[in-house]
């Protein structure tokens, strides 16, 4: 068997390190839980520390209800198996600043978190400024005008995709 989960970090903390498992998910899948929990026992094995298991549910979908936060194993008499618990995040249900104050990882995020399509131009465009915040520098009145002056969302991603060949704001505003 093979650990493949989507993505863990080690913690360090006052009582001891710990493993934090982020799976995400963006459509219904009979078998995301039951692997979300063999993940947590393969990961703890593997590293030989507790691992907290974290569900990053990406948009509703047929039976994302369903999904508790608990999966609970018992046999045929009913005698409790297992019972492993883990974290939900609906991230629809959650505020764009949430990720936008995060770290750069969360990010992306943002755009799928609890917003309208109308606003969606405009988290895009934060999310811009603050990946070309961290590759050049903090954009100018100029750039951020010329920024919030696009509502296409395609125009926006095509200058995120562009943001990583660019040395200057300005070259993002020449046509390529």
């Amino acid at each position: 068997m093979t650990v493949a989960g989507d993505k863990i970090v080690q913690v360090s903390a006052t009582r001891g390190m710990y493993g934090v498992h982020f799976e995400f998910q963006a459509g219904p899948d009979a078998e995301f839980v039951p692997r979300l929990w063999q993940y947590n026992v393969l990961y703890t094995s593997k590293f030989k520390l507790p691992i907290r298991s974290v569900a990053f549910l990406l948009r509703p979908f047929d039976g994302h209800r369903a999904i508790t936060g608990r999966y609970v194993q018992t046999d045929t008499e009913g005698a409790l198996i297992h019972d492993f618990r883990h974290q939900v995040l609906r991230v629809w249900q959650i505020p764009p600043e949430t990720f936008l104050t995060g770290g750069l990882a969360l990010l992306p995020l943002a755009a799928v978190a609890q917003v309208s399509k109308r606003a969606v131009a405009g988290i895009v465009r934060e999310m811009l400024l603050r990946f070309g915040r961290r590759r050049l520098d903090e954009a100018g009145e100029a750039t951020k005008a010329f920024l919030e002056s696009i509502t296409s969302v395609e125009t926006l991603e095509s200058f995120a995709d562009r943001l990583w060949d660019i040395e200057t704001w300005a070259e993002l505003q020449r046509p390529q």
